[in-house]
């Protein structure tokens, strides 16, 4: 029998404990990568027939659905280590479109379906820029700007800047010994980062 893998609300009390969805899945799980941002509830979910794909919720069932079907070719397109990341007034998240060919991208949304779109620097040569999509700790945001490790231009993975509001990404080399000025540190408006040659930023 397939099983059934359900989302349930709590205010804490027995009577306002309630199912909010029931999806049926024959993979063994379902919900993961639970986070609540901007009053949504942004999650993965493995429904039978789709695979893992991003969904978002809003505590009712009427407002709990796919949030959209990124990987339409060979199944699910985020896994179970999947993050979530708050952007300003927006939701940042890496998904595949084609989890064969590892095209993992970055993409960003607002918890609609065709406000949700992926974004990449305007030379991007390389299909698959965030390959390390399992690693949860790729996503640092400051401010109103997110730092992320991708390989976006095929020269390895180095630190890139998404600011905010036009979601334009710029590169911040991180090469030898150089120092990569990241704006603010609340202590001195410096982070220092030096790393070796060949190093991967994670």
């Amino acid at each position: 029998m397939t099983p059934n893998f359900e989302l349930w609300t709590s205010d804490g009390t027995s009577i306002g404990t309630q199912l909010v969805i029931s999806i049926p899945n024959s993979s063994g799980y379902s919900f993961s990568s639970l986070y609540s941002i901007n009053n949504f509830l942004y999650f993965t979910a493995d429904k039978t027939g789709l695979g893992s794909e991003p969904w978002v919720s809003d505590g009712t069932t009427s407002g709990t659905k796919l949030l959209k079907e990124i990987n339409t070719v060979d199944g699910a397109s985020m896994s179970t280590n999947s993050s979530f990341v708050q952007y300003v007034k927006k939701t940042v998240f890496l998904a595949s479109t084609n989890k064969t060919i590892k095209d993992s991208k970055l993409w960003i949304t607002d918890g609609v379906d065709t406000n949700t779109k992926n974004i990449a620097p305007a030379i991007s040569p390389n299909t698959n820029p965030c390959d390390n999509a399992d690693n949860g700790n790729i996503f640092l945001t400051i401010g109103d700007k997110l730092f992320l490790s991708a390989n976006f231009n095929s020269l390895g993975e180095e630190l890139w800047i998404v600011t905010d509001p036009n979601f334009q990404t710029t590169i911040i080399p991180i090469e030898g010994e150089n120092k990569a000025t990241i704006y603010p540190n609340p202590a001195i408006n410096e982070l220092n980062i030096q790393a070796a040659a060949n190093t991967e930023c994670t």
